[in-house]
């Protein structure tokens, strides 16, 4: 007997041993490529995140740099990728043992009534206890959730470590202009002591207005070379070479976005992507649990062998060179309770640690949205006062001193306090105005959304 014609009878079988896979598959069937089930919501990787990034023009704006950041950094790739890599292992989970093919061949052929048998094949098939193979299904698309999450949050955190940053740049170039504006005001005001001075007044006037130039030309050079570092952490954030020259903003949008804080906190339990990670991880837990009660059950083996028989020797005997097909069925023994007894509690241990982990989680995000609220409305109150009261009195206080210092009323001191005290609020209104937007995107960071505009704030001033 070839074996071709050895084979030919166990292949007719395997399709009858490999049904009742085929129909447990059938009923919950995952399509990976698409990321549906029936039991889980549909996971769409966004095709604009590629392995590598993709060539596009950058637009020096920050619309621009967040839609270039979005696609080409290197750390929300790699939370992209192992968002797919998690989806792709669904269907490996859900999937059978692979089945296993035996072949025996008898050295000394075992003599039997119908004849001697000379070869041995089988097939079999194990099958996890029911329910086991959904249950590992549901927790595989719970962990490609929670990678989801992980990829949203890395997202959130890259926004506003996009916008802290280039608030920052600007920040940087409104203190370089207000730096030289008021230097080109020393130099104006010490040309006014000069002019004193040939008048016979003292020099002591002019001594000052030189010192307090010297004064700011050493800021400007400090602040001039923060520069490079300051643009650093943004083209970092972007996904530029850290040398990549970007223009300094020259304005921002004052943003009053305000709403009833009393709502942000719901916001956190529904959006936050920490959260929804950590909720998604409790659910992972108790299928660990439900999976570690499986264990105390048998795995189920399925098979079929076929075996070869040649002629008998004795001439009419019935059933001669029949060969014989036997089903086989057998399952393993979970004897060994003690271990299974420990993974049930370390699973239930690990289930009840992610619930407290889902709580302080929650906890913390709360306080630090409410410190994030005291900083956003502590600068917003801070960007009004200044805007609207300190500068404005700060300015006509520098014209009266000037003035008074030309008719001889005053000292050339009181005229460089004024000229002090208008360069503080001029810098104290930009760091207020850069601070808002920054405490704006904290806000939204710890909420997982972009706050909708405009909103009023309870008890906020109207702009």
């Amino acid at each position: 007997m070839n074996i071709q014609n050895l084979l030919n009878p166990i292949w007719s079988l395997v399709p009858s041993v490999l049904m009742l896979g085929c129909a447990t598959s059938i009923s919950n069937s995952y399509d990976h490529r698409n990321g549906t089930t029936e039991k889980m919501p549909q996971l769409n990787p966004t095709a604009s995140i590629s392995d590598q990034g993709i060539e596009m023009e950058l637009q020096y704006s920050l619309e621009g740099y967040l839609e270039y950041a979005a696609l080409q950094n290197a750390g929300l790739r790699s939370k992209f990728s192992q968002w797919k890599a998690a989806l792709e292992r669904i269907p490996q989970v859900y999937s059978l043992p692979d089945p296993k093919f035996n072949y025996g061949y008898y050295i000394s052929e075992v003599e039997t009534r119908v004849g001697p048998q000379n070869h041995r094949v089988g097939i079999a098939q194990t099958f996890p206890w029911f329910g086991e193979l959904g249950l590992r299904n549901d927790k595989a698309s719970e962990e490609a959730e929670i990678a989801k999450e992980r990829f949203d949050a890395e997202k959130v955190r890259l926004f506003y470590q996009v916008k802290a940053a280039y608030y920052e740049y600007y920040y940087l170039g409104q203190a370089i202009d207000i730096t030289h504006q008021n230097i080109e005001l020393l130099k104006n005001l010490e040309g006014v002591a000069q002019a004193k001075v040939r008048a016979g007044s003292g020099i002591g006037g002019v001594m000052q207005a030189q010192i307090e130039i010297g004064k700011l030309e050493d800021r400007l050079k400090t602040l001039n070379e923060m520069r490079l570092p300051v643009l650093g952490k943004l083209n970092v954030a972007v996904g530029l070479e850290i040398e990549n020259h970007l223009p300094m903003p020259k304005t921002i949008t004052y943003s009053p976005v305000s709403i009833e804080w009393d709502l942000l906190s719901s916001f956190i339990n529904k959006s936050n992507h920490e959260v929804k990670r950590l909720k998604h991880q409790v659910k992972t837990r108790s299928i660990d649990v439900a999976l570690a009660k499986k264990q105390f059950y048998p795995d189920v083996q399925l098979g079929v062998d076929y075996i070869a028989t040649g002629e008998s020797a004795n001439p009419g005997i019935s059933d001669s060179g029949k060969d014989p097909v036997m089903v086989m069925f057998s399952l393993n023994i979970p004897l060994w309770y003690g271990k299974k007894r420990a993974a049930l509690a370390e699973a239930e241990h690990q289930y009840h640690a992610s619930i407290a982990d889902l709580q302080n989680s929650r906890n913390q995000l709360n306080a630090d949205l409410k410190m994030a609220l005291f900083e956003f409305q502590d600068a917003e109150r801070k960007f009004i006062l200044y805007q609207t009261t300190l500068t404005t009195l700060a300015r006509n206080s520098l014209n009266v001193a000037r003035e008074s210092y030309e008719g001889g009323r005053v000292e050339f001191s009181e005229l460089i306090d004024a000229q002090r005290l208008l360069l503080e609020f001029q810098l104290s209104y930009e760091r207020a105005r850069t601070d808002h937007e920054i405490s704006l995107a904290k806000i939204e960071r710890i909420l997982g959304r972009k706050l909708p505009q405009p909103l009023q704030m309870e008890g906020s001033p109207k702009l």
